[in-house]
């Protein structure tokens, strides 16, 4: 079995550091909860949060997204992330003889777009995303671009912490919420390690491809890109400020950040 690249807290005391509440926050927690509890408690608590959310409220079909993300983890070459996704197919009701067979009609189309969306994002056209579009409608699009994104994050967080997959898992999807009223608890401090030096900062960008690109370049560049209509309608502040999900700070002034606009108007929860 893998070992972990980093000191896993037990159960009890990465529950005590954790500001969390709901029905499981007394259950145990899986492997990368309890690697990041002492450095970072309360993202931990808010990816706990995520991670049911994606896992087990997501408005996507249960098979859907546990394929996609499956799809995501076998194109990133994560163990862990695969054998969640499996688990949670099967608790879904899909045999596990059925992963691999081919998939037809709509499903075809998401699980076409989540590969290279994995592996090359900057090669998926407007074109795609109409396809997908015309299929799923512009809300469940949303769904599976921010349930891709998550699974990404994800598998690359495990790879990089090369944790393997619990004695005891995989765990089912948590409920639990990150408690931010809750005590703040505090990090545990940082320690450079021993006997090694950082690197010196550099005094100067050194980055050929950045160097290359001369001011009057880079804003005709940043002008093309304003010009350039997106691949979704992006909903107004007003469309969006009364549907705020509870506990949501209210910004002081409107929204105008549009991937902020798309995420509360397709998925406000």
């Amino acid at each position: 079995m893998m070992a972990s690249r980093v000191p896993l807290l037990d159960h009890a005391e990465a529950r005590c550091r954790l500001p969390l509440r709901g029905p499981d926050a007394v259950e145990p927690l899986p492997a990368w909860a309890r690697a990041l509890a002492a450095s970072l408690p309360r993202t931990t608590a808010a990816l706990l949060e995520l991670d049911y959310r994606h896992r087990a409220l997501s408005p996507l079909d249960p098979i859907l997204r546990g394929k996609l993300r499956r799809t995501a983890a076998l194109a990133n070459r994560c163990a862990y992330g695969q054998a969640y996704a499996e688990a949670d197919l099967h608790r879904a009701g899909m045999n596990e003889s059925t992963w691999d067979e081919p998939s037809h009609g709509p499903e075809r189309h998401a699980l076409d777009f989540a590969r290279p969306l994995t592996l090359a994002a900057d090669t998926i056209t407007d074109e795609d995303i109409a396809r997908l579009i015309a299929t799923y409608g512009e809300r469940q699009v949303v769904a599976i671009v921010q349930l891709l994104a998550y699974a990404n994050f994800q598998d690359r967080l495990l790879l990089t912490l090369g944790l393997p997959v619990e004695p005891d898992g995989p765990l089912p999807p948590r409920d639990v919420r990150f408690d931010r009223d809750g005590p703040a608890p505090a990090p545990s401090p940082r320690c450079p390690p021993e006997g090694r030096t950082p690197p010196p900062v550099p005094e100067r960008v050194d980055d050929p491809e950045w160097t290359a690109l001369d001011f009057d370049d880079l804003k005709e560049r940043l002008e093309r890109q304003r010009l350039r209509l997106g691949r979704l309608r992006i909903p107004s502040w007003d469309e969006i400020k009364d549907q705020l999900p509870p506990g949501y700070p209210a910004p002081p002034q409107p929204l105008r950040i549009q991937w902020s606009l798309i995420c509360l108007g397709y998925s406000p929860e």
